[in-house]
């Protein structure tokens, strides 16, 4: 599996443009090597247009003065082949890059309890089930106690494009409620689209360049574990 990585400003923070163009396609060599080119013997030549990471953020921040939005938009394309699973996974970032999304989770009894102290934004039963898929409730993220989950599966065709069912796998399906709420809120998921590109916001500029560098690390060591186990015929979790 390849990768070339572009850093870039988000949607109307940083636009686009040519003057931008080359600090974007410069993410590449510095942090991330191609697969390919580790087979060959000798330094790989750099690339005419790369910059570092520590060169390229002091120039994105001088072209966010004066606008809103000041998130970091990573973009990764990745070569898996056309037999290979999709590309999906979640990780623990050093430094959460978004603000405390809604946080849904489908529990009764003491289960919700459990649940609203735990710091649940939204407590659903299973009555609220088909309310959930006619759009009634907002949120962004979904926990399932295990009881309840049988009935939470009946909207999967609804919760699992929008990348909100849960699953064991991830932690986000079981009897514990406060681990579930944990393990939900500290997931940043990610996942290719068809094309294999990764792309997803990473960080403030704000942040320090360390911050910024440790969260682009996280992800693409993440993109490169994954891509390994898909690339093995195991699936991505």
């Amino acid at each position: 599996m390849s990768f070339l990585c572009l850093l870039s400003g988000s949607k109307g923070a940083l636009s686009p443009s040519a003057a931008l163009r080359p600090i974007a396609a410069a993410y590449s060599t510095r942090l991330y090597a191609t697969e390919a080119r580790k087979k060959k013997k000798g330094p790989a030549p750099p690339s005419p247009e790369a910059i570092s990471l520590e060169t390229a953020l002091p120039m994105l921040r001088a072209c966010s003065v004066g606008r809103d939005t000041t998130s970091l938009t990573v973009h990764i394309h990745t070569h898996l082949g056309p037999k290979a699973a999709p590309l999906r996974g979640s990780i623990a970032l050093p430094r959460p890059p978004h603000k405390e999304s809604v946080l849904a989770v489908f529990a009764e009894g003491k289960a919700a309890e459990e649940a609203r102290a735990a710091g649940a934004d939204l407590v659903l039963g299973a009555e609220d089930i088909p309310d959930v898929a006619s759009g009634k409730y907002k949120f962004a993220r979904c926990v399932a106690h295990t009881d309840i989950f049988p009935a939470v599966a009946k909207i999967a065709r609804w919760l699992g494009p929008r990348g909100l069912m849960p699953t064991v796998k991830r932690g986000t399906v079981g009897k514990d409620m406060a681990a579930a709420i944990q393990a939900s809120r500290g997931a940043f998921e990610f996942k290719a689209d068809k094309a294999g590109n990764v792309r997803t916001g990473i960080a403030q500029l704000g942040w320090t360049d360390a911050e910024v560098e440790a969260n682009i690390r996280s992800l693409v060591d993440a993109v490169k574990s994954h891509g390994k186990q898909t690339k093995s015929g195991r699936k991505c979790k």
